[in-house]
């Protein structure tokens, strides 16, 4: 009994030696041919070496961090491209050290098309709405102000891409922003338009966003060429007649520049600089232009009687400008922050280094980065907004709130207490003005930040 007591100590001790001298993970680094996938659904093998050489479980476990790009990484370390930006790869020891090594991986043309849809993408490759901000742009802080009545809030553009359907009668009425209703015309009927609008496409006081929103309008003419806009635009039910307040004279090209249009403050463009109803989604590539933007002007917009207000490319301020703008602000002025300014966050910034909590949020960094959002009128209230498309096709906040399950619009509550709230202060709070912004020298002049946008489709 004895002898096989000692045999049995001695077993143990043997195994208590042989878990004692097994090595554990205490470095992971991540190798790769390169830092960056090029082609449209590239592949990249990653290789883990763990440290020491000899440790006892050299497998990893691997995952891919989709920061502002999109990938997959299958369990041998090969990391298959999916979508723009920057990723990062980790791997993890398996020993239960919890040790980790981590590579940033750059993912570019993942969306790169070779033609574009001009009722999707509209408007020439120079156009101010597609244009990259360029490596000359000179950044002047905006210092905008903090809202009060909520933090951001969408103006949206009622854009009509159905040049095939049969005309809709448009009259006259008076009732633009004050009392009074839109839905009724003034009487004699004056006829402003025929166009080829849906009867479904109902905007109402029960369908539209507010009070009585800025309502502007862009549609595509029969000719599948000329864009007509107006404002404000209302047709109340299906079956009847719409009303509309201004009709701009200058209609604009589709295949052209785009720049005008009937953004009341600015003159800018109601179809140009819309984030449409396939953008900003889980399913969406990059914003690929300039977007549009309201700021409350009693804040944040200047007015002297040199500039009265505004700059290029806009065509004019507010009517109220001269006693409006600035009146509330609480620090000191920005002469450069007028209506038609080119908003954009600097190309100093990384913007990983922003902290945003969400994707959305990050691609619509990305866009600001890259292209800049203009503005092109005043909010009308303390609130700051972005232009979003509504159209016979859907409605921008129903598709965002339907891919990201919250609603694009944030309250002043939200502005602390939700990720999206938290990421649209971050944003606004970093948008600096392109002051070097100007006819000659869109986005700042310099190489631009993203290629030209693409040939249409023949």
């Amino acid at each position: 009994m004895r002898f096989q007591l000692s045999v049995l100590s001695l077993m143990l001790i043997g195994l208590v030696a042989c878990v004692t001298e097994a090595k554990l993970v205490t470095a992971i680094s991540i190798k790769s041919t390169s830092d960056s996938i090029v082609t449209k659904g590239g592949t990249l093998q990653m290789a883990a070496q763990v440290e020491p050489a000899d440790a006892a479980i050299q497998t990893v476990l691997w995952t891919v961090n989709n920061t502002q790009g999109a990938a997959t990484i299958n369990t041998d370390g090969l990391l298959t491209a999916s979508g723009d930006g920057l990723v990062t790869v980790r791997a993890a020891a398996m020993d239960g050290t919890g040790v980790k090594g981590q590579k940033n991986i750059l993912i570019k043309n993942q969306y790169k098309t070779d033609s574009r849809d001009p009722y999707l993408w509209p408007f020439a490759q120079n156009s101010i709405w597609n244009m990259p901000i360029g490596s000359n742009a000179q950044y002047v802080p905006a210092k905008l102000e903090m809202p009060t009545s909520g933090m951001l809030t969408l103006d949206e553009d009622y854009i009509i891409m159905t040049p095939d359907e049969p005309t809709m009668k448009i009259y006259w009425c008076s009732v633009r922003w004050g009392t009074g209703d839109r839905c009724t015309p003034d009487q004699p009927l004056n006829l402003q338009a025929n166009m080829p609008i849906p009867q479904s496409f109902v905007v109402s006081p029960t369908t539209w966003d507010g009070g009585k929103p800025n309502a502007g309008i862009a549609v595509l003419l029969k000719d599948k060429k000329t864009i007509w806009q107006s404002q404000p635009f209302a047709h109340c039910s299906n079956g009847s007649d719409a009303t509309t307040g201004y009709v701009y004279a200058d209609n604009q090209d589709l295949y052209g520049q785009g720049y005008y249009g009937s953004h009341g403050g600015s003159r800018l463009s109601v179809l140009g600089g819309s984030i449409r109803n396939h953008e900003l989604l889980r399913t969406s590539g990059p914003i690929r232009h300039a977007i549009k933007m309201n700021l409350c002007g009693k804040k944040n917009l200047y007015y002297d009687g040199v500039n009265n207000g505004f700059r290029w490319p806009a065509l004019a301020a507010d009517a109220a400008a001269p006693t409006s703008y600035g009146v509330n602000r609480t620090t000191a002025p920005v002469p450069e922050c007028r209506m038609g300014a080119l908003m954009a966050i600097p190309a100093t910034v990384t913007i990983e280094s922003l902290g945003l909590e969400t994707q959305p949020a990050k691609m619509l960094a990305q866009a600001l980065q890259d292209y800049g959002g203009y503005v092109v009128d005043d909010t009308g209230w303390d609130v700051f907004a972005i232009e979003t498309e509504w159209g016979p096709n859907g409605r921008f906040r129903d598709e965002f709130k339907k891919s990201w399950g919250y609603d694009f619009v944030v309250s002043m509550s939200q502005s602390t207490s939700s990720p999206w709230g938290r990421d649209i202060v971050k944003i606004y709070k970093t948008l600096n003005i392109v002051n070097n912004n100007s006819v000659n020298s869109i986005g700042g002049g310099g190489t631009p930040r993203q290629e030209l946008a693409p040939p249409f489709k023949q």
